[in-house]
C-alpha cells in the first residue's frame, strides 16, 4: 500500500476502489497492484518499507533469502535476520516508546545448542526482533516452558505475551489461552485467561490494551472484554469493560 494523499478531506467515497487503511498509521491509502501488496509492507512514511519478494533467480526448494529493509530517501537496502517463512506480514507493529518495529516470529531456539527447533518441547526460548529506523536490529528471547507464544510485545518493563492453547486438562495454567507478562528473571505471570486479540501498547510503553474473549463461559456469545493494564504499576487494571463485538471503546481512556 502507498499514500494516495497525505490526508483525506472526508471519508473516502464508497465508490473509490482499492482504498484501504494502513495498519500502522491508520491513514487511508490506495492499494498497489496485488503483486506489490503481497511483496511489500509499508512502514511509517519517513522510514521506508520491508520487502518480502523473492528474486527471479530463486529456485524452488532453495534457502529463502532474508527480508530486506529499504530506508526511505537513502536507497540503503538492509537484510534482516528473518526470512519470509519466519514472519507474517501482519506481525509487524510499531512501538512509539522505543521508536522501533516489532518483528514477531514463532521461531523456537534451543538455548543450549543455539539452534532452531521445529517442534516445541520444554526448556526452549522463542525468538523475535525489534527494528530501528536506522536499520539496526535487537534480538529478544522469551522462555516458552508450556507452549509457543502467539504474540510478543516489548513493554517498558518486560514482555507482553499471548497464547492460544485452550487445553482443559489439569493442571490449568500457563499454556492455556490467555495474556501473560514475562518479566524479571524469566518470570511468567498469567494476567487473564481467554482468547486475546487486538493488542496495542501505549506511547509510553507502560499500558497495554487488548480484547479478551472468554473460552470458559460459552453462554456469553456476543460479548467480549476490553482490558487496559498498566504494567509499570504491576499489571494494575486501568479499564475492564464488557462490550458488544461491534463496539470496542473504553470508558476510561487516559
Amino acid at each position: 500500500m502507498f499514500y494516495s494523499k497525505d490526508t483525506w478531506e472526508d471519508e473516502p467515497p464508497e465508490w473509490e476502489e482499492d482504498v484501504k487503511m494502513h495498519p500502522i498509521t491508520c491513514k487511508n491509502y490506495s492499494a498497489r497492484p496485488f503483486k506489490l501488496q503481497v511483496d511489500m509492507v509499508e512502514l511509517l512514511p519517513e522510514h521506508g518499507h520491508l520487502d518480502f519478494s523473492l528474486p527471479q533467480t530463486h529456485k524452488p526448494g532453495a534457502a529463502l533469502p532474508p527480508i530486506s529493509f529499504h530506508r526511505r530517501g537513502i536507497g540503503t537496502v538492509i537484510p534482516l535476520p528473518v526470512t519470509r517463512d519466519g514472519m507474517a506480514r501482519h506481525d509487524i507493529h510499531y512501538l512509539e516508546f522505543l521508536d522501533n518495529y516489532v518483528l514477531f516470529t514463532g521461531r523456537l531456539i534451543d538455548p543450549k545448542a543455539g539452534q532452531p527447533v521445529a517442534v516445541w518441547r520444554k526448556n526452549l526460548v522463542q525468538q523475535f526482533w525489534t527494528l530501528k529506523p536506522d536499520g539496526s536490529v535487537t534480538e529478544f528471547r522469551v522462555p516458552t516452558p508450556y507452549n509457543r507464544w502467539d504474540s510478543l510485545f516489548p513493554l517498558r518493563q518486560g514482555v507482553f505475551a499471548t497464547g492460544r492453547s485452550a487445553k482443559v486438562t489439569e493442571p490449568r495454567g500457563p499454556g492455556d489461552a490467555g495474556a501473560y507478562w514475562v518479566h524479571g528473571e524469566g518470570r511468567i505471570e498469567k494476567l487473564v485467561a481467554g482468547f486475546i486479540s487486538k493488542t496495542g501498547v501505549s506511547p509510553n510503553g507502560c499500558k497495554v490494551a487488548f480484547v479478551r474473549e472468554p473460552y470458559d463461559n460459552l453462554r456469553i456469545e456476543n460479548q467480549v472484554t476490553l482490558l487496559l493494564l498498566d504494567i509499570c504499576q504491576g499489571a494494575k487494571h486501568v479499564c475492564d469493560a464488557t462490550i458488544e463485538r461491534t463496539c470496542q471503546t473504553c470508558p476510561n481512556r487516559q
